[in-house]
Parts: structure tokens; sequence; C-alpha cells
């Protein structure tokens, strides 16, 4: 066969002299055969770093976050190695900059005064974080999803945080 009945071939197929030459390993069902890193459910929640500060109804609270404290992200449900991973999909799937760490760099305080109403209040300082599952699994028979391993992903993007609740 000559070089120009091979192409007439390929084209009358469907496919370039490239694709052709070109060996590929596919999954039988095409669904792909690698792990993949997945996060959900993200969320946005606070994390006290210092112990809050209470009083009862009617009376003014103050806080003060000195520069030094830090708060660390934490990852359940994983193996060392693949934390660095966990947080670069983490950091990918939202829109803050979250970091594996973060301390304050100066003092920072809040007041609050307790609603009278109210039987005893709290006035909390930290951070603000994002919550978030993460899996990482792969395509097995059928295409069907196998979760290898899951945990959740914590991981800090905002100091400080003042919050008040009700006690």
């Amino acid at each position: 066969m000559t070089v120009g009945a091979a192409m007439l071939a390929l084209v009358a197929v469907g496919t370039t002299s490239a694709q052709a030459a070109t060996s590929v390993t596919t999954h039988p069902t095409n669904c792909g055969t690698g792990s993949v890193y997945e996060v959900s459910n993200i969320h946005s929640d606070r994390i006290g770093m210092i112990p809050p500060s209470s009083a009862p109804g009617g009376h003014t609270l103050g806080i003060t976050l000195t520069a030094g404290t830090s708060v660390t992200g934490t990852i359940t449900g994983s193996v060392s190695a693949e934390e660095g991973v966990i947080f670069a999909k983490a950091k990918a799937s939202v829109s803050v900059s979250i970091a594996v760490s973060m301390s304050a760099s100066v003092s920072y305080s809040d007041t609050w005064k307790v609603p009278s109403s109210w039987r005893e209040g709290y006035l909390h300082a930290g951070a603000d974080r994002k919550v978030m599952n993460w899996d990482v699994g792969h395509y097995g028979a059928n295409c069907k999803w196998v979760i290898s391993r899951k945990g959740v992903a914590k991981f800090p993007y905002h100091i400080p945080a003042f919050w008040n609740t009700r006690g």
C-alpha cells in the first residue's frame, strides 16, 4: 500500500495519521484509571484561638488576640504524603487565600455589650476558616467510582475574626 493509499484509508475511517500512530492506554469503557482528589461541601466557619470571655447580660466584654498567636489547618483521614495534594486541591477550589498556618502579626481587640435579656454571653477571638470534605478515588469495574480514602480539611484564611454567642 502506498503512503497516499494509507492516508486515504485513515481519512475514510475518520482518523489522522498522528492519531493512528499514537498509542493511548485507556480504560476499557473510557472512564479513566488514575486516582483523583476531590473536595466538596465547602463552607466557612470560625476557630477560636484563645478562650472566650464571658459575662452576664448587661455587662461589656473585651477580648484581645495578641501578636504571635497562631492557628494551624488540619486534615483528617490522610497520610502525610498526600496532604500537599489535598491542600493544593482545596486552594484551587475556594475563592479566598487559605493557608496551612496563620499568625496574628499585631494585637487585635474587640468589645461587646451582652444584651441585658441574655443570661450570659461569650465573646470569641480567632480566625475564619474554610472547611471541606475531601476524598481520593478511582474508577473501578464498570466505571463505578471507588473511594479509597476520605476526610475533612480545615484551613484558616483570615485573622482576626470576632464573634459572640449566647450562653
